[in-house]
């Protein structure tokens, strides 16, 4: 009896590392970058009716995913996909202008389905504003991760 607890005892010690192990047929997903630029002068633009509203331009992006802008006031908004009441990105800008009417958008993947993008936008700055005595390109820059 005290063998076979001990034998119990030695079969467990061996094989139980070998139980708790992940299968090994299960590939690791494989995370990686896709480039694509984008022109809003050569984006299909709908210009706005309202003062100050410059309107929405829809560019292509990457596959079937599009880049969508709209800009007023001196300030732009950026998303991607289709517009709709619930895209939060479409509502979301920096409090100073800033600008991205053209740029290269970084999309990240997760075996080849995108997951976020990053883009590089213009903002205004401190120093912009004080030398500010009428329009003013942003000299700032900033990276913007969307997911």
């Amino acid at each position: 009896m005290r063998t076979d607890l001990a034998h119990l005892r030695f079969l467990l010690f061996v094989a139980l590392p070998f139980a708790t192990q992940p299968a090994a047929s299960e590939p690791s997903p494989q995370i990686s970058s896709a480039y694509t630029d984008f022109d809003a002068e050569k984006c299909k633009h709908e210009p706005d009716t309202e003062e100050g509203d410059y309107g929405t331009w829809e560019c292509p992006g990457l596959g079937d995913i599009k880049v969508l802008l709209s800009a007023g006031d001196q300030r732009m908004y950026v998303s991607f996909g289709e517009a709709s009441d619930d895209n939060l990105a479409l509502s979301q800008t920096f409090p100073g202008f800033n600008d991205v009417y053209k740029g290269t958008v970084e999309w990240r993947t997760i075996d080849g389905k995108p997951f976020a993008t990053i883009l590089r936008w213009n903002v205004m700055t401190g120093k912009d504003q004080e030398k500010a005595t009428g329009p003013v390109s942003p000299s700032g820059r900033v990276l913007v991760v969307t997911r």
